[in-house]
């Protein structure tokens, strides 16, 4: 027995927004956490591209210290769990 699939007859236009578009939004990377130069633990609160470059809200210890800021994807790598 088989049954007819649902399709999508209209698409909404509105593909993009302030947090880029749907594409952008689809390829955004999504490491929670993360190791800030590779030697602070730290969780990733959000992405943000500006000019063509990633950079994240990131919650980091630094020499016991709570920090909160963005920074540079560069600066991060993925956290080994």
């Amino acid at each position: 027995m088989s049954e007819q699939a649902d399709t999508v007859t209209d698409m909404s236009t509105r593909t993009r927004s302030d947090l880029g578009s749907l594409g952008d939004r689809v390829r955004r990377p999504t490491t929670s956490f993360c190791m800030v130069d590779g030697t602070s633990p730290g969780l990733v609160m959000e992405w943000l591209r500006a000019a063509d470059m990633w950079s994240a809200r990131v919650a980091y210890l630094d020499d016991g210290a709570l920090v909160v800021a963005v920074l540079a994807a560069s600066r991060l790598t993925k956290a080994i769990s």
